[in-house]
């Protein structure tokens, strides 16, 4: 099915066609190739069968077909030619149809679009010019004219300004309106967010991770169409499903007493101390405490697995450092208000977390 020729036909056939005609042209191009316009069942189409679509006999449909041809509308394709007429079918090879050019065609497609035009035709325009347009004894030639196509040549001898030549005013280019000049000076802006990024903007995604958040998004919920993203933001749903994906993207580092006893050690070697400020190291069995330890409620376990680097353990030292900020500014752990153990050992943590903010800059 060419659905392209359908249309070509509904849109660009001649006017004056009756509805038999028009309706043959389209069963006739529902039957084509788009490139070659011909009919693709082999050896050729049933001529029954294309007057049962189009609801007309056989011997009507010859008749059909006779009326385009002398509309300019030939559809049959010959096989032969016999007593010099063509020969649409004979025994063993039915008709093959093959759909005429509807639209109007383009001046580089157009036959004959060569060069220069004929002799004739030059001679007549000629011949026009010297007797004037004033005169009415004009012979110009009744055929169609001829495209002539215009080549540009390498001499412009003949262009430059002779002395005879009459002034000529200069051209002045026509002054912008304000508009205009608004528009011409205007920088192009930054690329426009889609639609779904334009959501996920307000629902409290950062704009660096509107990408990532939108493919996981896909993966976890996977909507059937756009409607889905409009559904959860009129539902209000949204926000908390970014929040996930934010957090699963960015988890809170894992506070475990080996990342709190390394990085002991670690402030250990860059000091130059065989000794540990912090706790009893080194020790009888040659390993740094864990002061400062604490489960926080909540903590997201990170599933990618961490590093053993001191920036990974000065980073989750000044995690545990800003906590301990946020909280005392809040008043729960103000200073000789110290409750229970582990709130204890958030505290000796503090120390750490002053010497760790100065390599958060590095």
């Amino acid at each position: 099915m060419s659905v392209e020729l359908m249309v070509e036909v509904i849109k660009h056939a001649p006017a004056d066609l009756n509805p038999t005609e028009r309706l043959t042209l389209v069963v006739i191009a529902e039957s084509c190739r788009t490139e070659t316009r011909m009919t693709y069942y082999r050896d050729g189409w049933d001529a029954e069968e294309l007057a049962r679509r189009v609801g007309v006999t056989p011997e009507s449909l010859t008749k059909v077909f006779r009326s385009l041809a002398k509309k300019g509308l030939e559809v049959r394709v010959p096989h032969a030619v016999k007593d010099g007429k063509p020969v649409f079918a004979f025994k063993g090879k039915q008709t093959t149809f093959k759909l005429p050019r509807l639209t109007p065609q383009r001046v580089d497609e157009s036959p004959g679009f060569t060069e220069v035009a004929s002799h004739k035709a030059w001679t007549s325009v000629r011949q026009s010019l010297d007797e004037g347009p004033g005169n009415e004894a004009q012979s110009l030639d009744e055929s169609p004219p001829l495209l002539l196509k215009v080549l540009p040549s390498k001499n412009t001898s003949s262009l430059s300004p002779r002395e005879d030549d009459p002034p000529t005013a200069a051209i002045v280019p026509a002054p912008r309106t304000e508009r205009e000049i608004e528009v011409a000076s205007q920088k192009p802006e930054a690329q426009e967010h889609t639609p779904i990024h334009r959501l996920l903007l307000d629902a409290g995604c950062p704009s660096e991770d509107l990408t990532d958040v939108e493919a996981e998004m896909i993966v976890r919920h996977q909507p059937r169409s756009p409607a889905w993203w409009r559904t959860v933001t009129k539902a209000g749903d949204l926000p908390g499903l970014v929040a996930e994906v934010l957090e699963a993207l960015h988890p809170e580092p894992i506070f475990s007493p080996e990342h709190l006893a390394d990085a002991h050690a670690f402030e250990s070697k860059n000091d130059g101390s065989p000794d540990c400020k912090h706790c009893t190291f080194p020790a009888a069995n040659g390993r740094h405490k864990a002061v400062g330890y604490t489960a926080r409620k909540g903590a997201v376990p990170n599933n990618n697995g961490r590093r053993s680097t001191s920036s990974q353990r000065a980073a989750d030292i000044l995690a545990i450092g800003r906590q301990l900020q946020q909280e005392s500014e809040y008043g729960q752990y103000a200073p000789g208000q110290v409750r229970s153990p582990a709130d204890q050992r958030l505290a000796d943590a503090a120390p750490l977390y002053d010497h760790y903010r100065a390599l958060e800059g590095k």
